[in-house]
């Protein structure tokens, strides 16, 4: 076993005893108000994460993109869901529109903003703007994310402290749409193997394509990069 791992299993280990010390001998009861302020702490990073970065919700045409890309590099999609993805995409969070971020991807949700970022319906998060970090986070306070390095910098670095694949980050998931390293092709990731799709999802790709989503997104990719450039220079 990689050293790495064997240090991950071990602070494990490690956890899990303090946790077995500290609790032993307290009743449910007891337990509970602890239980709760680490519930809070991580409802309260992670609507701080969703504030910090702008998220919005992630358009159809992106997680259908990301579907296509992951499939057609070997990825397993478990199912279909017999539902719509963007049946709670009705608004953006707090304001944020599509308008000035892939707009090729379908107009801007109507406003005004309802639910916030402390919602749980939206399906899963994509931020706008650089973040720091991905915060660790369990049951209601963890996240579904689909990040676009090429367009949204951020480090990926695991925060929980157990680096096993799926737990880097708690229970947060996080799908990856990236350039490939030639420009011109697209990599699909995810640190889970929980993968599912939906029937508007579907449908998209049966009429569009993936091949005509992936041109409008790299299309936009370099567009916001010769935009970068043009105000550095």
């Amino acid at each position: 076993m990689p050293v790495g791992a064997t240090a991950a299993l071990l602070a494990e280990a490690d956890r899990g005893r303090v946790r077995h010390e500290i609790t032993r001998g307290q009743s449910r009861e007891e337990l509970l108000p602890e239980y709760a302020r680490e519930s809070q702490e991580c409802s309260r990073r992670r609507i701080e994460f969703l504030e910090q970065s702008q998220a919005i919700p992630t358009p159809v045409g992106v997680y259908a993109l990301w579907i296509a890309t992951f499939r057609s590099g070997g990825g397993i999609v478990r199912d279909v869901h017999d539902t719509k993805y963007e049946a709670t995409m009705y608004v953006y969070a707090n304001g944020a529109t599509s308008s000035e971020f892939l707009t090729c991807f379908g107009p801007p949700l109507p406003q005004p903003a309802v639910p916030g970022y402390d919602s749980l319906a939206i399906r899963r998060w994509m931020p706008t703007t650089t973040f720091s970090e991905i915060p660790t986070g369990y049951g209601s306070g963890s996240l579904d994310l689909l990040l676009l390095p090429n367009l949204v910098t951020g480090s990926t670095a695991p925060t929980s402290g157990d680096y096993r694949q799926g737990w880097e980050f708690g229970h947060t998931s996080v799908c990856v749409l990236r350039l490939d390293a030639s420009g011109t092709g697209l990599i699909a990731t995810i640190n889970t193997d929980c993968v599912y799709s939906y029937i508007d999802v579907e449908e998209l790709l049966a009429t569009k394509g993936q091949v005509a989503l992936a041109a409008e997104y790299i299309a936009a990719v370099n567009s916001r990069s010769k935009s970068r450039q043009s105000i550095e220079g």
